[in-house]
């Protein structure tokens, strides 16, 4: 019975169209800021993120954005190695702060398990402007102030699919 709900639960997201690598050219570069500023305090120019960026949109609160975290840091490592002028940002719904609040017996976890990406916090007002659905994790290549190619949700065969599609672009 187990197994058959997971499969139920697998068949209903591929319907859904939430796993989809999706190619959509959308235009964003209306992000009416000149730079964000991570939780650490770099600023980094939305220009140069718009012109070679990745997006992940996450929040601290979804099992599913946390649980692939070590999956998240690999791939990031991977595009600075083979696109080593491509911007990474992960883009947050939620403070850290707040959620370790919210949830104090997640601390640990937060604190073992950190995302090694250029973090933007509590910043629903730009990647509202980028993401497609309302679900997380979802991850955005953007060239010339566009979305090229997305992953809403991803297994772990699409992000590694998506990373190549990324290493093997030349254009312009």
């Amino acid at each position: 019975m187990k197994k058959l709900i997971i499969k139920l639960i697998v068949v209903v997201m591929a319907i859904i169209g939430i796993t989809a690598l999706m190619s959509c050219e959308k235009d964003i570069s209306e992000i009416p800021i000149k730079n964000f500023v991570t939780s650490d305090g770099k600023t980094i120019s939305v220009d140069s993120f718009l012109n070679n960026g990745v997006a992940l949109i996450f929040s601290y609160e979804c099992g599913y954005s946390m649980r692939d975290i070590p999956l998240y840091n690999e791939m990031n490592q991977k595009l600075k190695q083979f696109k080593p002028d491509i911007i990474t940002i992960a883009f947050s719904d939620t403070y850290l702060k707040e959620s370790v609040l919210k949830y104090p017996d997640m601390a640990d976890f937060y604190e073992k398990n950190k995302l090694k990406w250029d973090i933007v916090e509590n910043s629903d007002s730009i990647y509202s402007k980028i993401w497609k659905k309302k679900v997380f994790p979802q991850f955005h290549y953007i060239k010339s102030g566009k979305i090229v190619q997305s992953i809403l949700a991803p297994y772990p065969n699409e992000i590694e699919d998506f990373v190549n599609y990324i290493i093997n672009d030349n254009s312009e």
